[in-house]
């Protein structure tokens, strides 16, 4: 689980939305994952479109918007 400090920064965003984070002038785009049990709480974790995982350490001055949706619910064939 995020820490309070990573829940509040992502007031309007949840696992799986695709988000864009903004820090020290740099940008990252990608799927939110959940954290790990085993993982820092004080890391974000974020797929991106080459299908890697990457850490971003959490800062205050971290901008994290909500882009879009990514995934939508699986429609079974019948």
């Amino acid at each position: 689980m995020y820490s309070k400090k990573i829940q509040e920064a992502l007031k309007n965003s949840k696992v799986g939305d695709y988000v864009t984070i903004d820090v020290e002038g740099k940008k990252y785009e990608g799927v939110l994952m959940p954290s790990t049990d085993l993982g820092d709480p004080e890391h974000l974790v974020l797929k991106t479109g080459s299908g890697y995982n990457i850490g971003l350490r959490y800062v205050p001055l971290m901008k994290i918007e909500k882009a879009k949706k990514e995934f939508k619910e699986a429609k079974e064939e019948t």
